[in-house]
């Protein structure tokens, strides 16, 4: 049997975490699966009840001496890098290995911007030795051409799962005296929540609304925002909720999704939106617009403006065109089969 090792940096709640999480449950019994994370997290009893190995680092200190250690011991045919921590640390711990090497973009390379370019320098490196680079959407796969010197015939494409809800109740489009409109990402600066109260706090429709946010409280960012929304006197129109394993009912309570994010690759919040007949307004970054056709709002990138109204033209609309039209999308571009076969061919 085929020996796959996934290294990535935490098991925290997040779209890659999921996303990967989706892809085990529907190969472990044709592969032996072992799994490397830097950091502990609120799935990681989700990915032992796999009955797959799961190896976590004690802390971000020890984490990479742990890896090292880890690697040593580990038989494996194949590696399989997600997330650039991962692929940074790990892609250069096996760089000699002879081993089949993946590496999964699945964001737009932003990031380097952080570490003055220095990261973009090493994956560039890194590169050259993987016999196969992912990506979830036509814009990464792009930028990898285009910025990173990558060989077209290199990467290749492979859609996000879509979710898996049971039972899921779709709520009614009556006469919606309070329209709920909701945003699940972690409280993270490129999410842009800040620069969404701004613009809720110029809403001035006579509809009544509230806004739903969740996600992890990352590096206290949540505290700011929280802040912010008493600055702005929106405690009655903002709710706060953690980030949660089982979300299904968090989409049964609102309208319509939007997202503020900056650099987004292929968003899984926005896919889980349109599986579930939900409208969704977002900027026009990234892949964002793989997920629009007669279905809400695509707007300009950071536009305030164009998103205030598209927000106020939302909550005063019939929206259900929209949720028919994000179900047909759903239907035509996604297809966990389809997404599934992928895997297993390039495996």
């Amino acid at each position: 049997m085929k020996r796959i090792t996934y290294i990535l940096n935490s098991l925290e709640i997040g779209g890659t975490e999921k996303q990967l999480l989706y892809l085990i449950k529907r190969i472990r019994k044709s592969y032996k699966i072992q799994v490397f994370s830097f950091l502990k997290g609120s799935l990681e009893s989700d990915y032992r009840k796999l009955g797959i190995s799961v190896k976590c680092g004690t802390n971000k200190y020890l984490s990479i001496i742990e890896l090292i250690f880890f690697l040593i011991l580990n038989k494996t045919d194949i590696y399989h890098f997600f997330l650039p921590k991962s692929y940074l640390i790990a892609g250069l711990l096996t760089f000699f290995s002879k081993k089949k090497k993946i590496m999964s973009r699945r964001s737009l390379n932003n990031y380097h911007r952080k570490y003055l370019f220095i990261s973009l320098f090493l994956e560039k490196i890194l590169h050259k030795r993987m016999n196969i680079i992912l990506t979830n959407s036509v814009s990464i796969k792009k930028q990898l051409v285009m910025d990173e010197g990558v060989p077209n015939h290199k990467i290749n494409v492979i859609p996000n799962f879509l979710p898996e809800l049971k039972n899921f109740n779709y709520k009614k489009n009556k006469s919606r005296p309070v329209c709920v409109f909701g945003y699940v990402a972690n409280f993270i600066p490129y999410k842009n929540h800040l620069m969404l109260l701004d613009i809720c706090s110029m809403i001035t429709t006579k509809k009544k609304w509230k806004l739903i946010l969740i996600g992890a409280n990352v590096k206290g960012f949540k505290n700011i925002i929280i802040d912010k929304v008493k600055n702005l006197g929106l405690e009655k129109k903002i709710i706060f909720f953690e980030a949660n394993k089982n979300i299904q009912k968090f989409y049964e309570k609102i309208d319509f999704a939007i997202s503020t994010s900056s650099e987004e690759g292929s968003s899984n919040f926005l896919l889980e939106s349109i599986s579930l007949g939900l409208p969704i307004i977002a900027y026009d970054v990234g892949g964002n617009n793989e997920f629009f056709k007669n279905n809400g709002f695509l707007i300009p990138a950071f536009d305030i403006v164009l998103m205030k109204k598209a927000i106020e033209s939302m909550l005063n609309m019939n929206i259900n065109a929209f949720r028919k039209n994000s179900i047909k999308i759903c239907k035509i571009k996604f297809d966990n089969t389809k997404t599934l076969n992928k895997y297993y061919s390039f495996y």
